[in-house]
């Protein structure tokens, strides 16, 4: 399979960026190595008018560079330099998109973050980052348990750590605490028999008494999690779930340790 068949540059010029007629005027001239309007135009599939506005702004991107001939030609600046330009302006893009959105967080509600309620999330990634910032955010206690399909990430081990070394109790869930590793600060607590062994379980995080999360495994390995924090419906749910999750602390399982 040819690189033009499985991989679309148009779209990956358009995502750093770039207009739809400026990706393509982009890469008909690496195709042609330098061009007139008509051969651009010809290779691009872009109408000969609108070539020269295009090339206009290439050239303001300081992406291409035009010769005052008669016609005029056109030639693609090098790929290390156009890559560094286009990679400079995603990232001033990102910047001040992410300033802007900064600045109007939470506009409408005074500044509040808003969590009441019970949130869904979906794929692993976005529920690790979700689980490393509800840890962070606990102020007394935290409880986190993981079933055998979900490993423990060391970004989840830093965070626990990190509140385990300050005033924070960090609790580990887990059926058999030979397989927990090693975490310092922490105290491992065997989840009751009658709740070993569910298929489909996949994380469980408890924060001070009004944050919970959860999440299941699918067959086909995706994980989904709700969550809720600060919240009434948290408040209520999080003692049933201890109720029925948390047995007697497995002795001798602080891992907290001397240095040597």
């Amino acid at each position: 399979m040819s690189t033009e068949e499985s991989f679309d540059p148009i779209a990956a010029l358009e995502a750093l960026g770039l207009p739809n007629y400026e990706a393509k005027v982009f890469v008909a001239l690496q195709k042609l190595g330098t061009g007139t309007a008509k051969e651009v135009s010809d290779i691009a599939e872009v109408p000969r008018s609108q070539v020269y506005g295009t090339t206009e702004a290439l050239e303001e991107r300081g992406l291409i560079e035009i010769q005052q001939s008669t016609p005029k030609t056109y030639r693609p600046v090098g790929l290390a330099e156009a890559r560094e330009r286009l990679e400079d302006r995603f990232e001033e893009n990102s910047d001040r998109a992410f300033t802007y959105l900064e600045e109007v967080k939470d506009d409408q509600a005074g500044g509040d973050e808003q969590q009441e309620g019970v949130w869904r999330l979906n794929g692993a990634a976005s529920i690790e980052s979700r689980t490393c910032e509800l840890i962070d955010a606990a102020r007394q206690r935290v409880v986190f348990g993981l079933n055998e399909d979900v490993s423990f990430s060391q970004s989840v081990i830093d965070h626990l750590e990190s509140q385990a070394a300050g005033p924070v109790s960090v609790i580990i869930l887990t059926e058999d605490p030979d397989d927990v590793p090693e975490i310092a600060g922490t105290v491992v607590a065997t989840i009751p028999p009658n709740l070993q062994g569910s298929e489909q379980a996949g994380r469980l995080l408890i924060v001070d008494d009004d944050t919970v999360l959860m999440s299941v495994v699918e067959p086909d390995g995706t994980e989904t999690a709700i969550w809720s924090a600060r919240s009434g419906f948290a408040r209520i749910l999080v003692p049933l779930v201890e109720d029925a999750t948390i047995a007697e602390e497995t002795p001798g399982t602080e891992t907290d340790h001397e240095p040597a």
